[in-house]
């Protein structure tokens, strides 16, 4: 609303409707007629049930599709869900991206929401301002099996164009081929030795089963997840790529760089602060792994 659009809303709690109203939102009647009445539906629920109602349920917004209508759905919900979904929707005309998000309401009114975005290109570009308008960052997700593509290549010119705070998530860690760390050599070649793992895998392919924090130095194992220390064979890889990325965070700041040229340590604090406006500023870009579909890695 504050950044000029026209919006249709529908909830199933009356109070809901009635708040975003108050801000300017005009009020729909159901799913259907949100549909019926609009470019692009924005759907947020609590799970993959909920959001095959709206869309596919009676009085959803399938039944008011309608030719280039397109839909967000940022709920986190079953990869197979959102295909099937995705599909039925395309069978009538309908555009569909899938966009997770974090950040709760507070970020939604603040506009600071983070999205990852997964979809056709085409439509990604068409609703690339209404993600600026949602967020503040970008989630550049690259697959550890195939390395850097050209939907992720995009996405990164897209953010340099905006300006855009980001951080990469190399997923599918689990996947046959899986190499994290071939990928991310992929990685800095393609967009800058800027771009610092800040955490490490615990094994790959069959054998993923975590993560290893470099800010907490600790490894974080299963779902749902364990806090562990790292195992024996990692502590000196760990050790290696955390005076990096220490290194990096402390150029930034000259209180944190005096005290890392002094020989002290900095605080997880210290580097957790330095590291995120080291993001802001654009001047380190971290690198995150996991494997989406087995609900291991970000933590």
């Amino acid at each position: 609303l504050n950044a000029g659009y026209s919006v249709i809303v529908w909830n199933r709690s009356q109070p809901g409707i009635d708040e975003c109203v108050g801000y300017g939102a005009v009020a729909g009647t159901s799913p259907r007629d949100v549909a019926e009445k609009s470019d692009l539906v924005i759907t947020m629920v609590m799970g993959s049930e909920d959001v095959r109602s709206v869309v596919l349920g009676p009085n959803g917004i399938i039944e008011g599709a309608h030719p280039g209508l397109i839909v967000i759905d940022t709920t986190t919900i079953s990869p197979k869900v959102s295909r099937e979904i995705a599909e039925k929707l395309r069978k009538k005309g309908v555009r569909m991206l899938d966009a997770p998000v974090s950040g709760f309401d507070i970020g939604a009114k603040a506009g600071t929401l983070t999205m990852m975005v997964g979809g056709p290109e085409d439509t990604f570009q068409k609703c690339l301002p209404i993600f600026n308008v949602l967020g503040e960052g970008a989630i550049i997700v690259v697959c550890a099996a195939s390395g850097v593509e050209v939907g992720s290549e995009q996405v990164w010119a897209y953010s340099e164009e905006a300006n855009l705070p980001r951080l990469i998530f190399i997923n599918k860690m689990d996947r046959e081929n899986a190499d994290f760390y071939k990928t991310l050599e992929q990685v800095q070649s393609k967009f800058g030795s800027k771009c610092l793992p800040i955490q490490l895998p615990i094994g790959a392919h069959n054998s993923f089963e975590g993560i290893v924090d470099l800010l907490t130095m600790k490894s974080y194992i299963g779902s749902p997840i364990k806090e562990a220390e790292i195992p024996p064979s990692l502590q000196t890889q760990a050790s290696s790529f955390r005076e990096k990325l220490v290194e990096a965070v402390a150029e930034t700041d000259d209180k944190l760089i005096e005290k890392y040229l002094n020989g002290e340590e900095l605080s997880l604090e210290e580097l957790s602060n330095g590291l995120r406006q080291a993001i802001v500023t654009g001047t380190v870009v971290p690198v995150l792994i996991g494997s989406a579909i087995q609900s291991i890695g970000i933590i």
